[in-house]
């Protein structure tokens, strides 16, 4: 039973079901709140078949749930090899990177539909009132509470109200009373899935389907060159395929209209000129007909606040912040808001709900701003020299993978409280040295 406490009165309207959404009503219903979910679409499910990485600090949240059936469930459909293999363009074999945080027994990473999907099945066996199809086209408050409009006409009400409705959130210029300049990083990306199936009957495609991690039973292996990274990878014991590109670009600004049109061409077109094309293209050739999804890598500047101006509606995940999707971080920290909002409602109390969303975002926002605007994993694509091979391992910062952001919370929560009411600063532990990201790999799976 996934309801730890009893219910304690406090009423939560969440608006938005993506990773952070979900992640707020499961862990708000399994804090005692009463939780109304709301979604626009009339159905759950991730957008696109690619990979999706939930590392340590996200999967502490996770595999909690449902008694670790939700757990056991991801680790069935993870890569669950232990290393990634880093290759040149000549295919000539660079570096070997342990998967720390990102591996069975420290993180997931899956299939980011699959992901969504089992989250969200998750959440249909909770006590949970979720509506689909309710498209929120207003918010509002008052000092006692706030609320919702949903189609122009159904008004609800509660405590608080947590936006999670995405980079293009409705809720946010009423809740922030600004809008976050999005940033293109100068770098753009393919991914998609493969049938592991299609490419074992081509014996010009089937060498990536053999010798797999021994103590995995998967393979991730990654390529470099000419301001291009390929990586690939097999999921679930070598049953699928997932690929994704990254390759500069000379766009300037952020295009909000989805891609459309996207063949296996314009994929191959990225390593035309690649000594190892010859090995790739025949997989890239098994991707099935539009199921290839092209993305700007974008980030935006930091919000000054995330909590409404009566401090009864929070913003969170791609609503309040967008961090480059190469960092690997924008699910995770999604994950943190939602884990770390609801415990502070439940600490602060019923009618106290105004403070419990101030001590959230005292916790949440520098550690989430540090992050934003990163391009350094970008940069190393880039700027790319067989010499310094260190720098093509996944960034595994120890300051972000150890942290627990539950036990953080309840170790926090009486100092920061004691900080708002005073109008004192103050100064989060869970930040790193000299306040500054940087590419360490210091996370060794503790």
């Amino acid at each position: 039973m996934d309801q730890e406490k009893p219910a304690n009165g406090i009423k939560v309207i969440v608006v938005g079901l993506g990773l952070g959404g979900l992640t707020a009503a499961i862990e708000c219903y399994r804090n005692g709140h009463d939780v109304v979910a709301l979604e626009k679409n009339d159905e759950v499910r991730g957008v696109g078949g690619d990979c999706i990485s939930i590392t340590s600090n996200g999967a502490r949240v996770v595999s909690q749930w449902g008694d670790g059936a939700v757990h056991e469930e991801l680790v069935d459909r993870m890569c669950r090899a232990t290393k990634v293999q880093a290759f040149n363009n000549r295919d000539e074999l660079l570096n070997e990177n342990d998967l720390w945080g990102y591996q069975k027994g420290t993180g997931y990473t899956t299939n980011r539909g699959e992901l969504v999907t089992i989250l969200f099945k998750h959440l249909q066996t909770l006590d949970v009132d979720i509506r689909l199809n309710s498209c929120v086209t207003e918010c509002w408050e008052t000092d006692e509470e706030a609320g919702v409009v949903i189609d122009e006409h159904l008004r609800l009400s509660a405590d608080c109200v947590i936006c999670s409705d995405g980079i293009h959130s409705m809720g946010r210029a009423v809740i922030s009373r600004e809008e976050p300049r999005v940033r293109a990083s100068g770098f753009s990306g393919f991914s998609s899935r493969i049938d592991a199936d299609e490419v074992a009957k081509d014996p010009q495609a089937n060498w990536f389907l053999k010798n797999m991690d021994h103590s995995g039973g998967d393979k991730a292996q990654t390529w470099f060159g000419d301001g291009v990274q390929f990586m690939m990878m097999t999921l679930r014991g070598g049953l699928d395929i997932v690929w994704v590109f990254s390759y500069k670009d000379s766009v300037t600004t952020y295009d909000f209209s989805p891609a459309t049109g996207v063949s296996v061409d314009n994929v191959v077109e990225l390593i035309k000129d690649w000594p190892v094309r010859a090995k790739l293209e025949p997989i890239l050739r098994k991707t099935p007909a539009n199921a290839i999804y092209h993305r700007q890598h974008v980030f935006t500047s930091p919000l000054k606040t995330w909590v409404s101006p009566r401090r009864r509606m929070f913003l969170m995940g791609d609503a309040a912040h967008v961090v480059c999707s190469v960092v690997g971080q924008g699910g995770n920290q999604a994950i943190e808001d939602g884990a770390v909002a609801a415990i502070a409602l439940k600490l602060a109390g019923k009618g106290n709900e105004p403070l419990a969303l101030r001590v959230t975002e005292k916790i949440r926002h520098r550690a989430v701003t540090i992050q934003l605007g990163c391009l350094a994993p970008l940069e190393v694509v880039s700027n790319f020299k067989d010499k310094d091979p260190r720098l093509l391992s996944p960034p595994r910062q120890s300051w972000i993978f150890e942290h627990d952001c539950q036990k953080y919370v309840y170790q926090e929560f009486t100092k920061i409280a004691q900080a708002v009411q005073d109008g004192t600063e103050y100064i989060p532990r869970n930040l790193p040295d000299g306040g500054t990201y940087r590419l360490d790999y210091d996370y060794c799976g503790r």
